[in-house]
């Protein structure tokens, strides 16, 4: 059995809630929305470069890049 490590699929947040006013981070990448409504009171996207280079690094990093992907595109087609 192959065990992997507990941030396995987790490269990108999570879009199943959007929350403002705060930063929703993943292992690597990550957002800030500033404010709700109908114009965007901007918003920001960041990457962990440290993050990044520790999971480029890991064995595990094509499976985990490409379930995290999967998550991320299904959340993103069933959002409401």
């Amino acid at each position: 059995m192959n065990s992997r490590p507990d941030c396995y699929g987790r490269l990108f947040p999570s879009l199943a809630t959007i929350t403002h006013e705060q930063d929703v981070t993943g292992k690597v990448f990550g957002y800030r929305i500033a404010q709700p409504g109908v114009v965007s009171g901007g918003h920001a996207s960041h990457v962990d470069m440290r993050a990044w280079d520790e999971c480029t690094a890991c064995p595990d990093f094509d499976a985990c890049y490409r379930l995290s992907a999967g998550k991320l595109l299904i959340e993103f087609a069933t959002r409401a």
